[in-house]
């Protein structure tokens, strides 16, 4: 038999010392790797630092007057803002954007909320670049008293035009008139057009309905108004009643000729979406309709304006106007900065003056917003 290389005594031995040793090898490699470790981010930390320190020493922050039309990148870069958001702005004005009123400028890439809030009191658009307001059409030479009045608010205008006109007609207003009222050449031009497509106001209800009338000016003339009905809607009071689409339930519904169950159930489910109906031509937007029976349901029904649930633009929830289907995801996103921005609207023109609602999103939308007043 071959003699062992150790006793049994040595191998005793040398199975209880040989896993201190490795112990130890490991214990002392871990603090060497650990020591290292440490001093490889202490230098990373303090050489972060220095470029960081270096970085800010190299652009020192300043605020100045400034045009958003004409300031340079560096000239940005000293207000504050990034290399990234000052080229942004810069190209965004080479595709020739223009900056027409402050808050324009909120709407650049980059340029946040705290960003805009610190720089809005330096901002000044030069005259080359701000937003104009409509052109008059009166003619260059007014008399002193025209130009006078012209400088006056809607409010102003409505409540001298009551002085000397204790009754209004609105069914015999021209143009011209809804302008001493108190209307722009605009406003005065669509209040006449959309009366007269409905072939006269039935109401003052249906006068205050009216999206292109300013409210402030509803509001000072709705105690003068007096609705005389055009001959032609005198002679319809005998006629067989039309049906309001906007208040009938669907077992009315199906007594038009044209309109099935289905159908029915379809117009009122959009009714209820959209808020109420503001025309009959927005049945057309129903896949149901057929060209054929629109044209049948139409002499059947109209729409009571009056009873639209409007929705409070400048304090509604997301989620109601979310829910609306004239209401896309990228216009809802525009809306709320803007109101964050703004604190809210007073018309729905100035919707369209900011560039939160395009002139076919606002006559869309108009009769389902309403203005409260902000602070």
């Amino acid at each position: 038999m071959k003699k062992s290389l150790f006793s049994w005594g040595e191998l005793r031995a040398l199975a209880f010392v040989l896993p201190s040793v490795v112990l130890l090898v490991v214990i002392i490699l871990s603090a060497r790797r650990s020591s290292a470790f440490d001093d490889f981010a202490e230098r990373a930390f303090v050489t972060s630092q220095a470029d960081t320190v270096e970085v800010v020493e190299a652009v020192e922050i300043v605020l100045f007057a400034f045009d958003p039309n004409t300031a340079t990148y560096e000239e940005f870069r000293t207000l504050g803002l990034s290399a990234s958001t000052a080229a942004s702005v810069v190209k965004y004005r080479e595709r020739g954007k223009r900056f027409e009123i402050p808050e324009d400028f909120a709407t650049c890439y980059g340029i946040t909320d705290s960003i805009y809030a610190a720089l809005k009191p330096y901002i000044t658009i030069g005259e080359e670049f701000r937003l104009k307001p409509f052109a008059s059409s009166a003619d260059a030479s007014t008399s002193v008293t025209t130009t006078r009045r012209e400088r006056l608010t809607p409010t102003e205008k409505a409540v001298a035009y009551l002085a000397t006109h204790p009754v209004i007609d609105p069914n015999a207003l021209t143009v011209e008139e809804w302008e001493e009222i108190g209307c722009s050449v605009r406003q005065a031009e669509a209040v006449v057009r959309w009366r007269d497509e409905r072939e006269g106001f039935r109401s003052v209800a249906e006068v205050e309905e009216c999206r292109y009338l300013p409210l402030e000016v509803f509001d000072v003339i709705a105690a003068a108004l007096v609705v005389n009905l055009p001959a032609p809607l005198a002679e319809e009071s005998s006629e067989p009643a039309l049906i309001d689409i906007n208040s009938v339930d669907s077992a009315t519904l199906v007594t038009v000729r044209g309109i099935g169950a289905r159908t029915a159930s379809d117009i009122i489910a959009y009714r209820e979406r959209l808020g109420g109906f503001a025309n009959v031509e927005q049945l057309a937007d129903l896949a149901v309709m057929t060209e054929r029976n629109y044209e049948q349901i139409i002499t059947q029904i109209f729409v009571d304006s009056c009873k639209i649930s409007k929705i409070d633009i400048n304090f509604a929830r997301p989620e109601s106007l979310e829910s609306h289907p004239y209401m896309t995801p990228k216009r809802l996103r525009k809306i709320l900065k803007n109101r964050q921005l703004k604190g809210g609207w007073s018309t729905i023109e100035d919707m369209i003056l900011d560039n939160t609602l395009t002139v076919e999103e606002a006559e869309r939308l108009s009769p389902y917003l309403h203005f409260s007043p902000v602070e």
